[in-house]
């Protein structure tokens, strides 16, 4: 018989964005930080002055967020 060794090793790494951030406020804007930024850190407080709306991960530890500050969240537009 044959005299060999089967390996079944599969390494799949993805580096893409899935899905799509929508602006859902008037007064919201963009922002791109890393998970282990300051800025991030500032934003996921408790009593931040900014509200986050909606969060997308993009490529390896970066984030997207959709941000209104907290007074004009408080409004409640809807998008333009």
């Amino acid at each position: 018989m044959f005299d060999s060794a089967v390996s079944t090793k599969n390494v799949q790494t993805v580096n893409a964005v899935s899905g799509t951030l929508v602006k859902s406020h008037p007064k919201s804007y963009f922002m791109l930080g890393h998970v282990n930024s300051r800025n991030t850190d500032s934003l996921m407080r408790e009593y931040s002055d900014k509200v986050v709306l909606q969060v997308m991960l993009i490529g390896d530890m970066y984030l997207l967020y959709e941000v209104v500050n907290k007074n004009d969240y408080e409004l409640r537009g809807d998008a333009e």
